[in-house]
């Protein structure tokens, strides 16, 4: 059905990971392609961050060396600059460098990659510039997290809507497992600075909402993916500095939006 397969990036960001967990992720993706038509066309990209342990960043050069799919993308600089979501774009801008068609994000051990084929149905057989999952529809969920962090991030969602102007509503703006064509990526990047953005300067994990939002502003055609997020280990509370933080923040992507400050040309 395909004579020239697309070619496919996995980017994960690697935080406090072990080993173990990394692997897993690793061997969980090599298992979901090898049941696709696209094995022979994927990459794995870690991205590592200037808080990334340097534990974490060695085992990512390990796995590396054993896997020929994954490839690190950044030298480990701790020099506090490069955040979590300047970071992640990072590792978009790679994957498109590289000739990529089609990028995925998730979270290791946080998003489960069984769900990988139904992104790449949404954009390569449904036409769509990006999918993005939801935890808050008839399959998706909540995993071991804390009720407090479920009610922020419905709160999140609901205030992105409304100012923002997003109609209809997303039932999710605040998710990490996402998926975008390279074609789409480019033109976001080339209209809008990401140096710029809120999440890289101000709060890195407001970058699924800010993803989402400018997207949507472009016009893109999307789907949503029911997903479940969590794993096994009872995830911790968010603190109340994180919350302030992501207040200043979102009333900064407000202003922006609003004053034109994302794009660099007329949208």
């Amino acid at each position: 059905m395909y004579k020239n397969k697309p070619k496919i990036a996995v980017c994960l960001c690697v935080g406090r990971e072990t080993f173990k967990s990394l692997e897993k992720t690793v061997e969980d993706i090599y298992k979901v392609f090898s049941k696709t038509k696209y094995f022979g066309k994927f990459e794995i990209v870690f991205t590592t961050d200037d808080y990334t342990p340097i534990e974490s960043y060695n085992f990512v050069i390990k796995l590396s060396k054993k896997y020929k799919k994954v490839i690190s993308n950044h030298k480990l600089i701790k020099n506090k600059k490069l955040t979590f979501a300047r970071s992640y774009l990072s590792g978009f801008e790679r994957a498109v460098a590289d000739g990529v068609d089609y990028v995925i994000e998730m979270d290791v051990a946080m998003h489960d990659p069984n769900k990988i084929p139904i992104f790449l149905k949404g954009l390569i057989e449904e036409k769509c510039d990006c999918v993005f999952s939801t935890r808050f529809s008839r399959g998706g969920g909540f995993k071991n997290l804390p009720i407090q962090r479920v009610i922020i991030s419905k709160i999140g969602t609901s205030l992105s809507n409304v100012f923002f102007g997003i109609y209809p509503p997303l039932s999710d703006l605040t998710s990490g497992y996402e998926a975008f064509s390279s074609k789409f990526l480019k033109q976001l990047f080339s209209k809008s600075d990401i140096e710029k953005w809120v999440s890289v300067t101000i709060v890195p994990h407001l970058v699924q909402t800010e993803l989402r939002v400018l997207s949507l502003k472009l016009g893109a055609k999307y789907k949503m993916v029911p997903v479940k997020y969590g794993n096994a280990k009872k995830g911790n509370k968010l603190k109340l500095r994180y919350l302030y933080k992501a207040l200043k923040g979102f009333t900064f992507m407000v202003f922006r939006f609003y004053t034109g400050r994302y794009w660099t040309e007329g949208v």
